[in-house]
């Protein structure tokens, strides 16, 4: 981003196809982070479980488990 401002400050007349530029890459970082983003959960994970805890289940399996025992208690009741 500084790159970017001085870009614009310095030179404004290259300062849209650097603009755009930074535009195209944000598809790739957008993968990049995400990929990086599961990596550092399933280390996590492996960690706790080598610590001998149980790792926190996290907020979307918690919720699924909520939605389906309620499903499943209006079937049975």
């Amino acid at each position: 981003m500084c790159a970017l401002a001085w870009v614009i400050v310095v030179k404004p007349d290259q300062a849209t196809l650097v603009i755009n530029s930074m535009g195209s890459l944000t598809g790739m970082w957008a993968i990049a982070l995400g990929v990086l983003g599961v990596y550092v959960d399933k280390r996590s994970k492996e960690k706790t479980l080598a610590a001998g805890r149980t790792p926190d289940p996290g907020f979307l399996t918690t919720m699924a488990g909520k939605l389906f025992n309620r499903s499943e208690a209006k079937k049975d009741g």
